[in-house]
């Protein structure tokens, strides 16, 4: 309460509905869900019913997946029609987490762009490190080591190096 009026803060719409009707002295909510479409994505809308000082209501909720979805969306519907007739303080603390959000967002993909960069550059680099492999000869390669002053195994591979002393 602030200044005696009802103050709404939550996303927790259903509960909120429930604790702004006690205060106003009204009677608790009734809820009544019909769920629609088929088994594997089933659609839900939930009326509610309550009462205040210009009689009873009725107030459809939108479309949801979830049936808490449904009765969440539906109270804040009553919330915000509440809130035309009675001295309902709304604070928005959703706006300002959209804003952090949107921050969290906006360095998370700057993060993902650079690691992005930085998978290309690694991937071109592992490409031509593949190809000069792949054009290796090794007999070529034992010749060059074995010229800067190494010995190699005398059956000509790469199993033992050896270093001239």
């Amino acid at each position: 309460m602030e200044n005696g009026r009802p103050v709404v803060e939550s996303t927790q719409f259903k509960a909120m509905l429930k604790e702004i009707l006690e205060k106003l002295n009204f009677p608790p909510p009734r809820y009544e869900c019909e769920r629609n479409g088929p088994y594997h994505l089933p659609n839900f809308v939930v009326i509610i019913r309550f009462e205040d000082k210009q009689g009873g209501h009725e107030i459809c909720g939108p479309h949801a997946y979830t049936k808490k979805d449904a009765e969440n969306d539906a109270s804040m519907r009553v919330i915000k029609h509440l809130g035309q007739y009675y001295d309902i303080v709304m604070k928005d603390i959703n706006e300002e987490k959209l804003v952090e959000l949107k921050y969290e967002f906006k360095d998370l993909k700057e993060a993902y762009e650079e690691l992005w960069k930085s998978l290309i550059e690694t991937s071109k680099e592992l490409k031509e490190l593949k190809e000069r492999m792949m054009n290796l000869d090794p007999k070529e390669e034992l010749d060059s080591v074995s010229s800067k002053g190494v010995r190699v195994c005398p059956k000509s591979c790469a199993c033992h190096v050896y270093q001239n002393v």
